[in-house]
């Protein structure tokens, strides 16, 4: 049960990493766009 709980936290966290930085790396080129 402890095993599936972490599992699934770690898929959560991974996932939410994965949006985080890729948004991220969206906010920055639109910033590089600008600065032209």
């Amino acid at each position: 049960m402890g095993a599936s709980i972490f599992t699934l936290v770690l898929g959560v966290s991974i996932a939410a990493f994965f949006m985080w930085t890729s948004n991220n790396g969206r906010k920055a080129d639109r910033e590089r766009d600008w600065g032209k």
